[in-house]
């Protein structure tokens, strides 16, 4: 749903180390996808990339945990300075919430008024551990520390999820404010 309320044509998204179907929704490259695991040279990246690692278009993922929230906000900023009109997504899970690099992200988002939404993958779990044995208070009041508006949705209903995305990249768009989505 979040994907496909983004422009494909300008704005940037960023996966993580599970972006599997992130890349699919992207672009439905199968063949790439698969190619790029297999490690070979059809792959989306030639081989080289992996399962953790893929690039196509406008479309980026990496296997370090909390490392693409910094990567998304430096593009996010980066097309803000091109004046291109791109807003920057960017996927991420409970077990990122545990990362001082997204804390240190959110708040150079809010401060320099980054056009990005930060979208929290919430399935209650950190890789094998529940988030209520990892984190302490809910992680959707996090963002708020930042003045960063909080959306909070069920991820139940993929024309639930679109219609939210896209009132979120349209206000995103005409603020160029960070919106923070869980």
């Amino acid at each position: 749903g979040v994907i496909n309320a983004a422009n494909r044509s300008k704005d940037i998204i960023w996966s993580n180390h599970r972006g599997h179907g992130h890349y699919l929704s992207y672009n439905d490259d199968l063949e790439g996808l698969i190619a790029e695991i297999m490690g070979k040279e059809t792959g989306v990246c030639h081989g080289v990339g992996g399962s953790q690692h893929l690039h196509k278009e406008n479309f980026y993922t990496n296997g370090i945990l909390g490392g693409t929230v910094a990567c998304a906000v430096g593009s996010a900023m980066a097309e803000k300075k091109k004046m291109s009109g791109a807003v920057t997504i960017v996927f991420f899970g409970d077990g990122c919430m545990g990362e001082g690099i997204v804390y240190e992200s959110m708040n150079i988002a809010s401060l320099w008024n980054a056009p990005i939404l930060f979208v929290l993958e919430h399935n209650q779990y950190a890789q094998s551990t529940p988030t209520s044995l990892e984190h302490a208070g809910e992680l959707p009041n996090r963002p708020k520390a930042f003045n960063i508006e909080t959306r909070e949705i069920k991820a139940d209903n993929v024309i639930s999820v679109y219609k939210t995305a896209q009132e979120c990249i349209s206000k995103i768009r005409q603020t160029q404010k960070p919106i923070f989505l869980a």
